[in-house]
């Protein structure tokens, strides 16, 4: 390829250079626009069109150059041109003079565009670069967030780095630590969403001794998003959108920052169902009561212990109390569901005595009785349906003298398990539904086990 030739890059720059306007930004109707945002579009790509064309006129204005200052000495030492008339010399002399003028201003054309285009000191374009805008950053030009936001999935940890400017970090499952370059490297300036779309905890750390929020390390509960910014010396974040974790055995919650209260439904265990081993009645177990609480993210400890309550177990011999397991976050604990008694209670920890407080389950009557928090009962005669509740665990049904009754139903808990008569009674469903009984089947229904659901308001 001759040096006057021009290569496929040159080529699209020179078609595409005419066609930039001040008009509104397009992508169909007007690709080229600088207006309506078509500036973090078309600026750098105009730019690295003028280092392009003035290139290619230097390259071919030296070119030009060489074959002029060629031609002239060709003339000189031909035999022809000596014999030439000395106007024909005096013209031909002019005529490489002007020639070489031409080539001198095209030539310097050339450098003024080359010394402009490199003035900018455009960074360079790869292709991780797609959806990135020019912008200025301490007094350069750098690769900046643009108007589209990438997607990035992920799984397991991946150290969080620069190239991940502007975009969404999307965590769709496991449980891990995700780390972060140095806020160095980042640079002041640098952000990124981070959403946690999976059923994972992911617990943020930063580099080093670096922190986030002022923390050295904090978890990211299921659904929260995030926006996570760099100054440069530190990463802070806004929540955008916060968490729901649902505990179904006990564990630590560590408490994330940015939230004005943490909303809490706190459900305690179902009771078992009994086993009367005889022509005797059989009662269902009662629910499990749920509470739910609104507790200030000041009052909540940076990290503390949630308690998730049991089940009752079934019980296989005759004449058996059981009794669940409480639950409690924050403070607060829900009594587990009594066998004889009551459904589950909402108590204060630290009462001298289990006064009950907010909605509680009712002492047993007969024909059951419902309730809207706390657990619903069954019937203390047998003789009847088991009692409802709205969020409370419902009762489990009785049976008597071969009459199986219907177990009570939540809502928002679990419901009561079915009677057997000679066969056993059935567990009660998750979270807090009481267990069914028996007369003289294998086992009684077991009681369902607690739960604990924790929120983020903002």
């Amino acid at each position: 390829m001759a040096d006057t030739d021009l290569t496929p890059q040159e080529a699209t720059s020179d078609a595409r250079l005419p066609l930039y306007n001040a008009g509104a930004y397009d992508p169909v109707d007007n690709p080229y626009g600088f207006e309506e945002d078509g500036h973090t579009v078309n600026q750098m790509r105009q730019a690295n069109d003028v280092a392009i064309i003035g290139r290619m006129a230097r390259r071919m204005a030296l070119s030009t150059r060489a074959d002029v200052l060629l031609t002239h000495a060709d003339r000189a030492l031909t035999a022809e041109d000596a014999s030439n008339t000395a106007l024909d010399r005096i013209a031909t002399g002019q005529d490489v003079v002007t020639a070489a003028g031409h080539v001198a201003d095209a030539l310097a054309q050339a450098n003024r565009a080359m010394g402009y285009a490199e003035g900018l000191n455009l960074p360079p374009i790869t292709g991780a670069d797609e959806g990135k805008a020019l912008v200025v950053q301490n007094g350069a030009y750098v690769l900046g967030a643009g108007s589209s936001v990438i997607r990035s999935a992920r799984a397991v940890n991946t150290d969080i780095t620069k190239s991940d400017l502007a975009k969404l970090i999307d965590i769709t499952a496991g449980t891990f630590t995700q780390t972060f370059a140095s806020t160095s490297l980042l640079g002041n300036g640098w952000w990124c969403y981070l959403r946690n779309s999976g059923t994972g905890d992911i617990t943020l750390d930063p580099f080093g001794s670096e922190t986030i929020d002022g923390l050295a390390s904090f978890v990211m509960y299921p659904g929260e998003a995030r926006l996570i910014q760099c100054d440069g010396t530190t990463l802070r974040s806004v929540v955008l959108t916060p968490f729901y974790k649902i505990f179904t055995a006990s564990g630590a919650f560590v408490k994330p920052p940015g939230y004005k209260l943490f909303r809490a439904l706190i459900w305690s265990g179902g009771a078992a169902g009994q086993k009367s081993g005889g022509t005797g009645a059989a009662k269902g177990g009662h629910g499990g009561g749920c509470f739910p609480v609104d507790v200030p993210a000041s009052d909540v400890p940076a990290s503390h212990t949630v308690i998730v309550g049991i089940g009752a177990p079934a019980l296989t011999a005759a004449g058996v109390s059981a009794i669940a397991g409480g639950s409690s976050f924050a403070g607060f604990v829900v009594q587990g569901a009594q066998s004889s008694y009551a459904g589950g209670v909402v108590l204060m920890p630290d009462s001298a005595a289990p006064t009950s407080y907010g909605f509680v389950g009712v002492i047993e009557l007969a024909g059951g009785r419902s309730s809207l928090y706390g657990g619903s009962t069954a019937s203390s005669s047998v003789n009847a349906n088991s009692g409802n509740s709205f969020f409370g665990g419902a009762a489990g049904a009785g049976c008597s003298n071969g009459t199986l009754y219907s177990p009570g139903t939540s809502q928002f808990g679990g419901n009561g398990g079915a009677a057997g008569d000679a066969t056993s009674g059935v567990d009660g469903s998750i979270p807090g539904g009481g267990g069914g009984g028996t007369r003289t089947g294998p086992q009684s229904g077991a009681g369902a086990r607690g739960e604990v659901r924790i929120g983020g308001v903002i």
